[in-house]
Formats: structure tokens, C-alpha cells, sequence
């Protein structure tokens, strides 16, 4: 019995003060909002603060993994690999930690396994636009000295 009542007092006191803390700071939606650029890429981020102001926040002065989502890590032959943002509006990055004379090709299809485009890694971080192709899972395929991954994308 004197476990009960102490559960409901824990209870009623931790739901008194996640409505408090609701009333003053609100609740996380309508809070943020987000400005696209003609291709899909966030160029902003307004965060509500408490008492109604609001504060701007370019995209170059955030993080870039900023997005709801975390990048796609993964290893493949030795490399580390960084795919995002995932879900895209426009642009995917694909980050390759060191590509010290490794063939790394990317390939896209679409869900039904079409041949989209294919583009060699030029650099660490190269970019694949999807803004031509219209929203929908796709598969990115990328293949290092000859092994294939494959990961899911979600364009918006």
C-alpha cells in the first residue's frame, strides 16, 4: 500500500512539472522552422526561444549534420563513409575519409533497380544532385576496389 502511494506521488509530481516546463519554454513543435533554397538545401534554421524572440541561424554557421537525422556511417574496405543528409531535398554528400588511390564509384538507382547516374568519388566530400529526379526512395550504391554497398535514400 505505501508503495502504491509513493508511486502515485512520484507520478503526479513528475507530470506537474513536465507541464510546467511545457507552459515556459513550449513544446517542440512550431518551434523550429526551416528556409530552402530553389534545389531543395536548407540555407536557415529559426529556433523559437522562450518569451516569443526568435534567432536566426545560417546554414554555414551550423554543424553540417544539423539535419533531424544523423549521417550514414559506415566502413567499407577500410574507408570510413559519411552519407547525408538522408532524407535529401537536392544535394546528398558523400564523405570519404581518405581515398589515398582507392577506386571509389558512386551509383544511383531508383527503388525498381533503373540505372540513374554513376560518378567516380574526385575528392573526400563529393556531392550527387538529386533535385532532376523526383521525390522517392532511391539506392545508392557505392563501390570500393571492387566491394558494394548499397544504402537507402529518401528524396523529399
Amino acid at each position: 500500500m505505501q508503495k502504491t502511494s509513493l508511486i502515485l506521488l512520484f507520478c503526479s509530481i513528475l507530470s506537474v512539472h513536465t507541464l510546467q516546463a511545457e507552459e515556459t519554454f513550449g513544446t517542440l513543435e512550431g518551434n523550429l522552422s526551416y528556409t530552402y533554397d530553389a534545389a531543395g538545401n536548407r540555407i536557415s534554421r529559426t529556433i523559437m526561444l522562450g518569451f516569443g524572440k526568435t534567432q536566426a541561424m545560417p546554414d554555414d554557421e551550423m554543424p553540417e549534420n544539423a539535419d533531424d537525422e544523423p549521417p550514414l556511417v559506415d566502413v567499407l574496405n577500410n574507408l570510413q563513409i559519411k552519407i547525408f543528409p538522408n532524407p535529401t531535398r537536392g544535394e546528398l554528400a558523400v564523405e570519404i575519409a581518405s581515398t589515398g588511390g582507392e577506386q571509389v564509384q558512386i551509383t544511383l538507382f531508383s527503388i525498381n533497380g533503373e540505372f540513374l547516374l554513376t560518378k567516380q568519388a574526385a575528392t573526400s566530400r563529393t556531392t550527387v544532385d538529386l533535385s532532376a529526379f523526383p521525390t522517392g526512395n532511391y539506392i545508392l550504391m557505392l563501390t570500393v576496389d571492387g566491394q558494394n554497398r548499397q544504402y537507402k535514400i529518401v528524396k523529399l
